[in-house]
């Protein structure tokens, strides 16, 4: 994703043939994804001190994070939808979910002839989110409302969660 070159760069990129995917994360975890790793990376805080503190509980993280809206927010807190729309226009031609992410990548590996993901970070986190929010039920609140819009368009739930 060029994310650095911009929405223009991303329309350029299909007038050159190119497949434009993303991959989409299911927001709740991706919230208690973001608090575990942001919230102890000096550079992110750094750049984020008037907001985020160092190693920040995850209920006074996520009612920071989740009143910010998209702009100016960080990235990382975006609303996945902002970041691959341009209005009403979908810039990606095929939606990855993490969720699925072996299954997804099979078929677009075998539709393209690309390699085997390789998967180097792979999350052990579901329990943890589970119990978060069932421990914090204000956060699961705020997170459905700060990304109903993820929610919607991506088609998830809360219930997406529950450990198996």
């Amino acid at each position: 994703w060029p994310s650095t070159r911009g929405k223009p760069a991303i329309h350029a990129l299909k007038a050159e043939g190119y497949l434009r995917f993303c991959v989409a994360r299911n927001p709740w975890s991706r919230l208690v994804s973001c608090w575990k790793n942001k919230s102890t990376n000096s550079n992110w805080l750094n750049n984020n001190a008037d907001t985020f503190q160092p190693n920040m509980e995850f209920l006074p993280f996520a009612r920071t994070a989740c009143s910010i809206p998209d702009v100016p927010s960080d990235r990382h807190l975006q609303s996945q939808y902002s970041i691959i729309s341009d209005g009403d226009l979908l810039l990606v031609d095929r939606i990855l979910r993490l969720e699925s992410l072996e299954e997804d990548w099979e078929g677009l590996r075998k539709e393209y002839d690309l390699p085997p993901l390789p998967h180097y970070n792979r999350s052990k986190s579901e329990k943890l989110c589970w119990d978060l929010y069932r421990k914090f039920p204000e956060a699961r609140s705020l997170v459905e409302k700060r990304y109903a819009v993820d929610i919607e368009f991506f088609g998830y739930a809360f219930e997406d969660l529950r450990p198996r």
